[in-house]
């Protein structure tokens, strides 16, 4: 499921983008530990060391047309909520310019969801959103081509 929905939702930002610095998520997220196994030439078979993250793993990304993709993905068996700023600025929006917001999912038959998530009319704002358990979610951020 998450090799489709990076191929079919969210290639244009990851598969084709140019990373930028993700934002800060604001809410406190508790913590995951797994095992990650290494393969080294010349070494045992693995190395297996513990790894901790966030329950809620993302990153940003500027597709070639100027637009940012954020993509978020649940690693817990809980869902999340994530509460975050975005500033458009950070991203080379003008100052207090009118943002488009639009959610990016994949539905249960796999076909892509574009859903509009609300507009940021000063250029900033405050994002909220619950990932459901192992859930994968994105948005689109662009200039507001209805705004002159």
């Amino acid at each position: 499921r998450l090799a489709h929905f990076r191929a079919k939702v969210v290639h244009r930002y990851v598969g084709l983008g140019e990373m930028m610095r993700a934002p800060k998520i604001e809410n406190t997220l508790p913590k995951i530990s797994g095992f990650w196994q290494e393969y080294l030439e010349n070494m045992p078979p693995y190395i297996t060391k513990t790894v901790t993250r966030p329950a809620v793993i993302h990153s940003a990304w500027k597709a070639s047309d100027g637009s940012i993709g954020i993509v978020f993905l649940n690693i817990s068996e809980q869902p999340q909520s994530i509460v975050f700023n975005l500033e458009g600025d950070q991203y080379g929006f003008p100052l207090k310019a009118s943002l488009a917001v639009t959610e990016l999912s994949l539905s249960q038959d796999e076909k892509p969801i574009h859903k509009v998530y609300g507009t940021l009319s000063e250029g900033k704002g405050k994002i909220t959103y619950t990932l459901e358990s192992r859930g994968m979610w994105a948005i689109e951020v662009k200039l507001d081509k209805s705004v002159p």
